[in-house]
C-alpha cells in the first residue's frame, strides 16, 4: 500500500460535505417552553425533526399538584405528537415527551408552561447509562460483525478453509452480536426512562418501533450464520461466501441504525453508511486473520482496500455535522469524532509498519469510538 494513496484517500474524505440527520430533535411545540399563557390549553403537541413513533405515555404531562392532567391517548401525526389535557388549574405544567426516531435512536425530552402565572416546577434531568449502553451494544455488535463476517471474507478472498480456530472466532463473533441487543434495548429504555430502565411495558413499546425491525433483523442475521454453519463445513470454500454475502446485508441493517446524510436521498445515504461499516468489517477480518493464522502478505491487499474504503466513507459521514473547531474540541460528539481520527490513522500508521496485533487493537478502539459517536447527539 502507497503511503501517498492513504493520504489522498484521507484528505479526500476529510472535504466531504455531510450534515447527519440523527436522533429526532424538538424543533417547536404548543405551548412553547417557558410560555405563560393567560387561556388553558386544550392540548399539547410537539413537532420534531423527522418521524418519530410514541413510547410509554408518549407525552405526559403533569400539573401545578404534581398529578397527571393527560385526558386522552397520544396521538401521531407524522413528525407531531399530541395528547388532550385538563389545564384549568392555574401553575406550571410538565411536559415530557418519549419517542423513538425513524432512524431507531430514542429521544426523551422536558419543558414548562405556566397558567395564569408561574408555580415552583422542575424538568426532570437525564441519565448517563442510557447512552453508556447504547454505546456498548453498538461496540459489541460492530465487534460481532467483524469476526462473525469479516473473518470468513478474509479466508474466503484467499480460497482458502476455515480452520477450527477460526470457525470458533466466527462462533464468538455470533454470541457477541447476539448478547448485543439484550444491552442495546437497555440502552434504549433507559434513554427513555432513567429511572425505570428495566420497564417490561416500556421495552415491549421500543420493541414495536423501528428500533425493534433492525434489533430484529440483526439478531435473526447472527442466528441464520449459526445455523448455516454446519452446511458450509460441509460444501467446502467455495460455500464460505454465502456469509460475507449475508454480512452485506447486515451492514444495510446497521445504516439503517446510523446517522442519515441530509441532502442526498434515502437509498444512497443507506449505501455509504453500509459500505462504510462493511468495509470496516472486512479490514479488521483481514486482520484478525492475519494475526491468528497468517497469510500477512497475500491479505495486505484486501486489508488495504477495507482500510481506504472504511476512511473514505467513514471521515466524510463523522466531520459532517461539525462545523467548527469549536464544536470539534468542545462537544461530546466532537471529541469522539477526535478520538476516532486520531485511532483510524494510528491503525494506519501501525499497517504500514506491519505491526498487525496494534493495528488490530487500534482498529477495535476505532470500533468504539464509532458505536460512541452513533450514540450521541451531533451538534446543532
Amino acid at each position: 500500500m502507497r503511503r501517498s494513496a492513504v493520504v489522498a484517500v484521507a484528505v479526500a474524505a476529510l472535504v466531504v460535505p455531510a450534515v447527519a440527520h440523527a436522533h429526532p430533535r424538538l424543533l417547536a411545540s404548543t405551548p412553547s417552553p417557558d410560555a405563560v399563557v393567560s387561556v388553558a390549553p386544550s392540548s399539547v403537541s410537539v413537532l420534531f425533526s423527522e418521524n418519530v413513533d410514541p413510547v410509554g405515555a408518549g407525552i405526559a404531562v403533569t400539573g401545578p399538584d404534581g398529578r397527571d392532567v393527560a385526558t386522552a391517548p397520544v396521538k401521531r401525526h407524522g413528525r407531531s405528537l399530541r395528547r388532550a389535557i385538563d389545564a384549568h388549574a392555574r401553575g406550571t405544567y410538565v411536559v415530557e415527551w418519549l419517542a423513538v426516531g425513524s432512524d431507531t435512536h430514542p429521544a426523551r425530552g422536558a419543558f414548562l408552561f405556566s397558567v395564569g402565572g408561574s408555580t415552583r416546577a422542575t424538568a426532570p434531568g437525564a441519565g448517563s447509562l442510557g447512552v453508556v449502553a447504547q454505546a456498548l451494544g453498538r461496540w459489541l455488535s460492530l465487534l460481532g460483525y467483524t469476526l462473525g463476517f469479516g473473518v470468513p471474507f478474509a479466508v474466503a478472498a484467499l480460497g482458502g478453509a476455515m480452520t477450527a480456530r477460526l470457525w470458533r472466532l466466527v462462533g464468538v463473533g455470533i454470541g457477541l452480536m447476539i448478547v448485543a441487543e439484550p444491552v442495546s434495548l437497555l440502552g434504549q429504555t433507559a434513554t427513555l426512562s432513567p429511572a425505570h430502565p428495566f420497564a417490561a411495558r416500556l421495552a415491549g413499546d421500543v420493541l414495536l418501533t423501528s428500533y425493534g425491525q433492525v434489533a430484529g433483523l440483526r439478531l435473526g442475521a447472527a442466528l441464520a450464520v449459526w445455523a448455516v454453519i454446519s452446511a458450509i463445513k460441509q460444501a467446502g470454500p467455495r460455500a464460505l461466501w454465502a456469509i460475507p454475502a449475508l454480512g452485506a446485508f447486515v451492514a444495510i441493517v446497521h445504516a439503517d441504525a446510523a446517522h442519515r446524510i441530509a441532502g442526498v436521498p434515502t437509498l444512497v445515504s443507506f449505501a455509504v453508511v453500509a459500505t462504510h461499516v462493511a468495509a470496516a468489517g472486512a479490514w479488521l477480518g483481514c486482520v484478525v486473520v492475519a494475526v491468528v493464522a497468517g497469510e500477512r502478505r497475500r491479505l495486505a491487499p484486501y486489508a488495504a482496500g477495507g482500510a481506504l474504503l472504511a476512511i473514505a466513507t467513514g471521515i466524510g459521514l463523522a466531520i459532517g455535522p461539525v462545523r467548527s473547531i469549536h464544536e470539534l474540541l468542545d462537544t461530546g460528539y466532537g471529541l469522539a469524532v477526535s478520538a476516532k481520527l486520531a485511532v483510524v490513522a494510528l491503525a494506519l500508521a501501525l499497517a504500514m509498519a506491519a505491526r498487525h496485533r496494534a493495528e488490530l487493537a487500534a482498529g477495535l478502539a476505532a470500533l468504539a469510538a464509532a458505536a460512541v459517536l452513533v450514540s450521541l447527539l451531533p451538534p446543532l
